[in-house]
């Protein structure tokens, strides 16, 4: 079990993975929380403006227009941006395959997870998500060399099945 890969296919996982961080619910909520909080310092004058335009234009209306502009010039900007910073985050991670034997893993429509702890007195940062109910593919930040294949026990699935409960909205068992 070896998981070198090539330069341009390791830079493709590191993407592709950084990228899944910001998928779903959370992106959303992140985004309307953004836009809010500009629309409220901004409000006055931009219905001063619009209303040259639109003179009975309804705030839910000003409101909506305001948060698809928002989105669309700034927070896909913003993301592209985070996603850059996670991919650089893992890019100097060791990539592991976690394989077990037992229990599967799950998988969320965030597939996506991020856990930090300490394991035998070393902290971790791990990054990863399930590819096969019985594999798990991860970039871990820790300070020590790894195998590239982990097998974990029913208890270290579980924790991570527990992660993919709380973040997901849908989650899919094997």
């Amino acid at each position: 079990h070896n998981l070198k890969l090539l330069e341009e296919e390791r830079y493709a996982l590191e993407v592709f993975v950084s990228s899944l961080i910001f998928r779903g619910p959370l992106f959303v909520e992140t985004a309307k929380n953004i836009s809010e909080d500009m629309y409220v310092r901004v409000k006055d004058r931009l219905l001063k403006s619009v209303q040259r335009i639109y003179e009975d234009i309804l705030d839910c209306e000003l409101k909506a227009i305001f948060e698809h502009e928002v989105l669309n010039e700034c927070i896909n900007i913003d993301v592209s941006l985070w996603v850059k910073a996670m991919q650089k985050t893992i890019e100097e991670s060791q990539l592991i395959l976690l394989k077990s034997e037992g229990t599967h893993f799950i998988t969320s429509d965030i597939p996506v997870i991020n856990l930090y702890g300490e394991e035998n007195g070393k902290e971790f940062d791990l990054i990863g998500l399930p590819i096969t109910p019985n594999l798990f593919l991860t970039f871990i930040d820790v300070d020590a060399e790894l195998p590239s294949v982990i097998n974990v026990d029913d208890k270290t699935v579980m924790t991570f099945n527990e992660a993919q409960l709380r973040k997901g909205t849908v989650c899919l068992i094997a």
